[in-house]
Formats: structure tokens, C-alpha cells, sequence
């Protein structure tokens, strides 16, 4: 199969994908709240730009054929990345958003940097990292809990000091 006709598959896949969840979306509640988005705006806004980068892969295929798509190299990547969020779930559950986060957004860092500055040294690499997380993870907790005034969640651990 040329680039051509796998871009118009890939493009047709994120219509159907966009589709799907948009009409599950729709589904949910309305808003109980006056100004209250309410529970559809993220996924819509989800749907349409999935739905958007579907059509215009369909009509603008790319013109020439492309390098292997998930060599060895990136498969090896790409798990690394699904297993750091799949660790994120599990200890933002046990540990709260204040641990996980800048502890999630290091590992992430330190993983691109490899990609990013191979030319640095390690500890370079590893305080750049450092610095990153805690003021991405301030950024973020601030974000949350002055400007939208949400409960981050505080982790099951705590749960257990508490008592």
C-alpha cells in the first residue's frame, strides 16, 4: 500500500473514531449550572479536531513515501511513553497530583532529552529535567486550583494518614 492511500485510510480511521465518541459525547448530561461548560465540552472539542485532522489528511495526502512508521527504536520509545502514563494512573490514585505530576513530567523530560540534546551530559540532562517538573507541576497546580477551582486528588496514601 502506497503513502497515498494508507494517509486516506488513517484519515477516514480518525473520521470514524471522531464520530464514534461524538455521538457518545452527546449522550451525556447537559450542564446543571448557568456558564457551567458541563461535561461535553472537552470531548466535542476532542471530536472536532480529530475530525478535522482526519479531513485534511484525506485531501492532502502526503506526496511522497515516508521512512518505516514504529521501527524497533520508536516501538521501544513509544512503550516506554504508554508505560509512564499507565504508572501516572496508578500513583496519581495512590499518591495524589502534588507527587505524581512533577514526578511523571521528569521522567518525561528526561526521556525527550535523550532525543532532544544527545550531546549533554547526564546530570545536565537531570537538573534541566528537575527544573522542568517542578515549575510545569506548579504551573499545573496552580492552573487547577486557583484559576479553575478544582479538587486535585490527594491519593489514597493520604487518605490513610489522615485516619
Amino acid at each position: 500500500m502506497n503513502a497515498k492511500k494508507k494517509d486516506r485510510l488513517l484519515g477516514i480511521i480518525l473520521l470514524l473514531i471522531s464520530l464514534f465518541f461524538f455521538y457518545f459525547t452527546m449522550q451525556q448530561d447537559a450542564a446543571r449550572f448557568e456558564g457551567d461548560p458541563g461535561p461535553k465540552m472537552f470531548p466535542i472539542v476532542g471530536c472536532v479536531i480529530t475530525a478535522v485532522c482526519g479531513v485534511l489528511t484525506i485531501v492532502s495526502p502526503s506526496k511522497t513515501e515516508g521512512k518505516t512508521y514504529l521501527s524497533k527504536e520508536e516501538f521501544k520509545r513509544a512503550a516506554k511513553l504508554f508505560g509512564l502514563y499507565a504508572s501516572f494512573l496508578v500513583l496519581l490514585w495512590g499518591l495524589g497530583f502534588m507527587v505524581t505530576a512533577p514526578l511523571l513530567l521528569f521522567c518525561i523530560s528526561v526521556l525527550f532529552s535523550y532525543e532532544s540534546r544527545p550531546d549533554d551530559s547526564i546530570g545536565k540532562r537531570l537538573l534541566r529535567s528537575a527544573i522542568y517538573a517542578v515549575i510545569v507541576g506548579g504551573a499545573l497546580y496552580l492552573l487547577y486550583v486557583t484559576v479553575l477551582q478544582t479538587q486535585l486528588p490527594k491519593g489514597a496514601l493520604w487518605q490513610l494518614f489522615k485516619k
